[in-house]
């Protein structure tokens, strides 16, 4: 039976703040530490009522116990690690030992990471740090919080989460492929070189994430925030980009071929040196975007919007662009390029 989150959050601050007259906490060993999570969270995890319930709660804390709390949670990570957040009790003993694991450190991480203001929480150690990446990618965490963590190299193939929030994190070199993280937040992410190769991180919030070299091909991105984002010379062969809000971002020499844009805006975006060969931009707003040196190459571009756009490519071969305005100039110029106007 789930516990009120007012009980928890209360008994939470009595056991793990309380001091003797010398000021030393009662509770340091981590087992002890250890029985009150799979208590609260050994027979299931908390629901996702419950945890917005819990996030109110200790939104409402002064900073100072915010962090005393982090503190104190944070010191157990590795021994809790190390026992696989396994919870030994007759009760638990019933159920699948990986849903015991999953479900207590579902409870614990939601805890420390929303008592979390700035820290980085992950230990610096591979060992450790592979162990809680494990944990992460099996335990499905509602709204998942890894803000300012520094994760590089990190494998989440095969991730499901959604309404996560992974804003101001290092993921330079992670590994998402076809992992589904829905409606989250990678808000100035750090996700250089990473490989989200058949990813749905379809309505994403993705504002000024730096993608350089970053292989995301067959990702699906439909609907994501994208501004100011930076994908140059990122791999992003067939990625679904229909209806995202890419305004002022960097595709300068990225692998666009096969991509969707279809009612995306892409104003003011440099698509410098790209290869939008047989991509779908139908509908784009293209005002103002530059298209120096790419390549256009059966790229559709009917019924673009272009105010003020830089058509400079190298290639517009067998580029469809009917039903779109352009002046008499540019369609000249177009059509004596090889693109299709009419």
């Amino acid at each position: 039976m789930e516990m009120e989150t007012g009980e928890v959050w209360l008994e939470l601050k009595k056991n793990f703040l309380a001091t003797d007259a010398y000021g030393n906490y009662y509770i340091n060993h981590p087992a002890a530490a250890f029985v009150h999570f799979g208590h609260w969270f050994g027979m299931g995890r908390p629901s996702p009522a419950w945890v917005e319930q819990l996030i109110a709660l200790i939104g409402q804390e002064t900073p100072a116990l915010r962090a005393e709390l982090c503190q104190r949670l944070r010191h157990f990570l590795p021994d809790f690690l190390a026992q696989d957040f396994y919870y030994d009790s007759p009760e638990t003993n019933l159920r699948p030992p990986d849903e015991v694991s999953a479900d207590v450190f579902a409870g614990y991480w939601t805890l420390l990471s929303y008592a979390n203001e700035y820290e980085n929480l992950v230990p610096p150690e591979p060992h450790w740090r592979d162990l809680l990446t494990r944990q992460i990618r099996r335990s499905r965490l509602y709204r998942l919080n890894l803000r300012y963590q520094k994760l590089e190299e990190a494998d989440f193939s095969l991730l499901h989460t959604e309404q996560a929030d992974f804003s101001f994190a290092d993921l330079s070199r992670a590994v998402f492929i076809k992992s589904v993280i829905k409606n989250s937040n990678f808000h100035n992410a750090e996700l250089n070189e990473a490989n989200l190769y058949g990813a749905v991180w379809e309505n994403a919030y993705l504002s000024f994430v730096n993608f350089q070299k970053a292989r995301l091909s067959d990702c699906q991105l439909k609907g994501s925030i994208m501004h100011g984002a930076n994908l140059k010379q990122a791999e992003a062969v067939g990625v679904d980009f229909r209806r995202c809000q890419a305004d002022f971002a960097n595709f300068v020499e990225a692998d666009l071929s096969l991509s969707r844009f279809e009612q995306s805006n892409l104003s003011q975006s440099d698509f410098g040196q790209a290869n939008l060969t047989k991509a779908d931009l139908r509908e784009a707003r293209l005002d103002g975007a530059s298209f120096k040196e790419a390549n256009l190459y059966q790229a559709n571009l009917q019924g673009v919007m272009a105010e003020e756009t830089r058509w400079e490519a190298k290639n517009f071969q067998k580029a469809d662009f009917r039903n779109t305005k352009l002046s008499k100039k540019i369609k000249q110029t177009l059509q004596n390029a090889g693109a299709r106007v009419e």
